[in-house]
């Protein structure tokens, strides 16, 4: 059968649409169909034709067997019934342009998925001379696109693959996809961007991974992509390392001082609660999804309490609201779902809070359904936006300046920019002080729901118990804005600022058995023990 008009490209390869008006029946029909041609003998596919090539892409391909499966059980009813009859999806409708609409919207899907089954040897084929477009690239290669990113994320990088990349280098084939065509291309698609930084880099990511994946598969004509997408960075990307550079790793003595003293006030008991929860490890997102209903309690042997809360939700901003992620959600960030553990000193704060919201006449029930970040029961969500900008409040009421950068525009002309500091600021001052307290990585990922691979997950279930949370409250302690004594600066081995004074004791153990034996020691603190031995004795002590 000869080319016709009415054939199309699918797949890395050709389907026809026919439509053709019924006035057999009492009321005039059109028929839309879609057909595929089939490469051996360049005809329609019979159903008998269909059925035994659909057989063999059975043994060929094992792991496409449950995709085969429904259409060898429709072809084979159909290959008994009428094995010569073309195969053929359609629809009907009472115009012609009404029939291809519901053709397409109904049945496109299906006639992919069986184009894509029945051309696979052939895409395989021609994939080894760059003989296939680039969108039946990634028709035939999207499920191992950006396996190192999340579900979402990868969802969103194939969309922008469809939306910005494929309209304009869809159709070039890969033996093109020289620098020069790319080039070309990339500039295009740069001067019809309108969007926003992080939309531009996304597109960046999504083009490498393209060029990544078409040089995995074998095919390398195209790795000058790898360096020619750098002509979609915008010229007005910000230099971060200069800007990462100006700001300061942590706050210094004098203006936590100055930050906890402000909050220290009766008036901002509600930024101070929220404060400690970012110190505790939570971040805005955490604060925002959280109710008080989610903290819990353990009751030490002293008597002390540490309250802790696992992360299980968060919130996200869509568009121009807030929504709720919950853990069980794929686009959860798996990293993110942890046990955190208030320090000391916010569990002191949590119960002043608690206090201020009975004092308000709120019910015990009230309180458990208002979330961590609400100031008050009811109303919008208050999120990371919103805490941000009452943090850059608190920031300029206590001293702690802006940081600046010194910049050069375009014609060479230096002047100077003003950063401002926000929730990042605390973030960091608080793994600063985690550190301090004898943090190590496990700690600072449980605490702050860092990656960390080399973490199993059996090891992982043990960071949502009970010991360790314990013990990460007790290396906390170290350091409290609420202490009442105040460490010298040329103290060695303890943080400056305000703090409880470590206690130094010297313990003489005289051994007189003449085998070993165990000491224990106990204290409400963390221990750091040193050994001296008596040379003249003999003894340990």
């Amino acid at each position: 059968m000869s080319h016709s008009h009415n054939d199309f490209p699918i797949s890395g390869y050709l389907g026809r649409l026919k439509v053709h008006h019924n006035m057999m029946r009492t009321k005039s029909r059109y028929d839309a169909r879609y057909m595929l041609k089939n490469p051996s003998t360049q005809k329609i596919y019979t159903n008998s034709q269909m059925l035994a090539d659909l057989m063999r892409r059975k043994d060929q391909y094992p792991g496409l067997a449950p995709l085969l499966k429904p259409w060898i059980q429709e072809l084979t009813a159909r290959a008994q019934k009428n094995p010569d009859a073309e195969f053929s999806l359609h629809c009907s409708s009472s115009t012609k342009d009404s029939a291809l609409a519901r053709l397409k919207k109904t049945r496109w899907h299906e006639l992919e998925i069986l184009a894509q089954l029945l051309y696979r040897p052939l895409y395989e084929r021609n994939l080894k001379y760059g003989d296939v477009t680039v969108r039946d690239f990634v028709m035939y290669q999207a499920q191992t696109f950006f396996p190192g990113d999340t579900p979402e994320m990868r969802t969103r990088l194939i969309g922008i693959l469809e939306n910005y990349i494929l309209p304009e280098i869809g159709e070039v084939k890969l033996n093109a996809l020289d620098a020069g065509c790319q080039k070309k291309a990339l500039a295009s698609i740069s001067r019809k961007l309108s969007v926003g930084k992080t939309t531009r880099e996304n597109i960046r990511r999504a083009y490498r991974g393209l060029i990544l994946a078409i040089e995995r598969s074998g095919w390398r004509g195209c790795s000058a992509g790898l360096r020619l997408v750098d002509l979609l960075k915008g010229s007005t990307d910000p230099n971060n390392a200069i800007l990462r550079s100006c700001r300061v790793a942590h706050l210094d003595d004098a203006q936590r001082t100055a930050l906890f003293g402000l909050l220290f006030e009766p008036e901002h008991l509600y930024d101070l609660f929220w404060v400690a929860l970012l110190y505790s490890g939570a971040d805005p997102a955490d604060i925002a999804g959280q109710t008080y209903g989610d903290i819990e309690e353990l009751t030490l042997q002293d008597g002390s309490c540490c309250y802790t809360l696992l992360i299980s939700r968060r919130v996200r901003k869509l568009h121009d609201r807030y929504s709720t992620l919950q853990a069980t959600n794929e686009n959860f960030p798996i990293y993110k779902f942890r046990r955190l553990v208030l320090t000391p000193w916010a569990g002191d704060v949590l119960l002043r809070r608690l206090e201020q919201l009975h004092a308000l006449g709120l019910s015990d029930d009230q309180i458990q359904e208002m979330r961590l970040s609400s100031e008050k029961p009811g109303g919008a969500i208050v999120g990371p936006e919103e805490l941000a900008k009452r943090l850059q409040q608190l920031l300029r009421q206590a001293g702690i300046p802006a940081a600046t950068a010194t910049r050069t525009e375009k014609k060479g002309h230096a002047y100077r920019q003003t950063v401002k500091e926000d929730i990042a600021l605390l973030q960091r001052d608080a793994r600063y002080l985690a550190m301090q307290c004898g943090a190590d990585e496990v700690m600072l990922h449980a605490m702050f729901g860092d990656t960390w691979t080399d973490t199993d997950e059996e090891a992982y279930l043990d960071l949502l118990g009970d010991r360790y949370a314990v013990a990460r409250w007790q290396r906390l302690r170290r350091w409290s804005p609420l202490a009442p004594a105040s460490l010298p600066f040329t103290g060695e081995g303890c943080l400056a600022g305000n703090t409880h004074v470590p206690t130094r004791h010297i313990l003489q153990v005289i051994n007189s058995t003449g085998h070993p034996v165990t000491l224990t020691l106990r204290a409400t603190y963390a221990l750091n023990a040193f050994w001296a031995q008596n040379k003249k004795g003999g003894n340990t002590s």
